[in-house]
C-alpha cells in the first residue's frame, strides 16, 4: 500500500483557496480523482474561483456521504469549503488516507470572530502539507489573514450565528482585513 498524504490550502476569504485547489487538480491531471463540496454552499454546484476557474464537484450534505463514492480507482480526493462540514470530516479524511488515497482540502481556517472552525483546525494540524494563504486588507491594502463580516454595512455582532444562510434578508458582506482593521481585535 502506498503512503498517502494530506494537503490543505487555508486562509481568509478572497485568498485564492479554491484557485489553489483547482490548480492542484489540474496539476494532477493524470491521477484518478473525485471532487466534493458541501451542499449548503448554495452558490454553485461546482468548485469555482472568482477568476472564472471551475471544476465539477459532487455536492454532499454530510461528510459520511463521501465514503459511498470512494472506489478502488480513486487516487486523489479533493474537498472544498471544509469549514462548512461537520467535525466527522476528520474521521472520514483519516479513513480515506488509510485506503492509501491522497487528500487535498481547502477552506477557511477562522470565522468572522477570528475563531478557528473546529474541523479546519483539526485538519490543518494533521496535514502533511498546510499552506496558509493571505489576501489584502480591503481598508489599507496590507497583507491580511482575517475575515470580517458586515451586516447591512456595519460590522456584525460577535453574538450572531457563525454561518448565515444566503437566503437572509440582510445585506451580508465578507471582507478580508488585517489585524489593525478587524472589528474584534
Amino acid at each position: 500500500m502506498r503512503k498517502s498524504r494530506l494537503k490543505i490550502f487555508y486562509g481568509p476569504m478572497f485568498s485564492g483557496k479554491s484557485a489553489y485547489l483547482i490548480k492542484d487538480i489540474l496539476n494532477n491531471i493524470d491521477k484518478s480523482k473525485i471532487v466534493f463540496k458541501p451542499k449548503n454552499d448554495l452558490r454553485s454546484t461546482k468548485v469555482y474561483t472568482r477568476e472564472g476557474l471551475f471544476f465539477d464537484a459532487i455536492s454532499i450534505e454530510n461528510s459520511y456521504e463521501i465514503k459511498k463514492y470512494i472506489k478502488d480507482w480513486v487516487q486523489v480526493v479533493y474537498i472544498d469549503e471544509i469549514n462548512f462540514f461537520d467535525e466527522n470530516l476528520v474521521e472520514i479524511v483519516d479513513w480515506i488516507l488509510e485506503q492509501g488515497i491522497n487528500v487535498v482540502l481547502s477552506g477557511l481556517d477562522k470565522d468572522y470572530r477570528t475563531e478557528y472552525f473546529p474541523v479546519s483546525k483539526k485538519l490543518i494540524d494533521k496535514a502533511d502539507i498546510a499552506i496558509k494563504l493571505k489576501a489584502r486588507c480591503f481598508i489599507c491594502g496590507e497583507q491580511s489573514s482575517l475575515t470580517a463580516r458586515y451586516l447591512n454595512g456595519k460590522p456584525d455582532s460577535k453574538n450572531s450565528k457563525t454561518i448565515i444562510s444566503d437566503s437572509s434578508k440582510d445585506e451580508i458582506e465578507y471582507k478580508t482585513v488585517c489585524k489593525k482593521h478587524h472589528p474584534f481585535l
